[in-house]
């Protein structure tokens, strides 16, 4: 059994930040926001395509996103296991905690968001 990891929003439009392919295989999914490996001639040449989708650049790429499709953030949920989301967390309507580190606990426990755990 495998759980999406970052689901950032939900509603008319979805998008995975990175999750399970069994998860992508069944279910729609609009967009995928995520760290990509350059290739050439199907081989990984070792470094990234573009700035990695890390800490404030995946909070960039997603709001880029959401505000290119009119998706309300009030009304959107983001699913995340990481302090380092902590800025997208403090951005949508619906945070939730899913396996969080301690210091993520901490903040859900704080700010009463939902934690799940799939331990």
């Amino acid at each position: 059994y495998e759980f999406m990891q970052f689901l950032f929003f939900v509603g008319p439009k979805s998008g995975l930040y990175r999750g399970a392919k069994e998860y992508l295989k069944q279910n729609k999914v609009d967009a995928i926001i995520a760290t990509k490996f350059a290739f050439k001639d199907g081989k990984c040449l070792g470094h990234f395509e573009g700035k990695p989708a890390f800490r404030e650049e995946k909070r960039r790429k997603v709001l880029d996103y959401i505000k290119e499709n009119n998706i309300d953030l009030a009304s959107s949920s983001f699913y995340s296991d990481s302090i380092h989301d902590y800025p997208l967390f403090m951005e949508v309507g619906n945070p939730v905690a899913v396996n969080p580190d301690i210091r993520l606990t901490f903040c859900a426990k704080k700010h009463g968001w939902p934690i799940l755990k799939f331990r």
